[in-house]
């Protein structure tokens, strides 16, 4: 869920009715997602290999 293209995998399941929230609803589980980091690129993880 957390892959690039998370959001429209959510969105797809949402509108099909494959998923469902048990408490709250879309806004709540934004709130949820937003306390987690974005994911980072190869190029943005900055890896000194030796």
């Amino acid at each position: 869920m957390a892959g690039a293209n998370g959001q429209q995998v959510i969105g797809q399941s949402l509108q099909s009715g494959d998923f469902t929230f048990a408490n709250g609803d879309i806004k709540d589980f934004g709130l949820f997602m937003s306390y987690f980091d974005k994911p980072m690129t190869a190029e943005e993880i900055m890896l000194i290999v030796r």
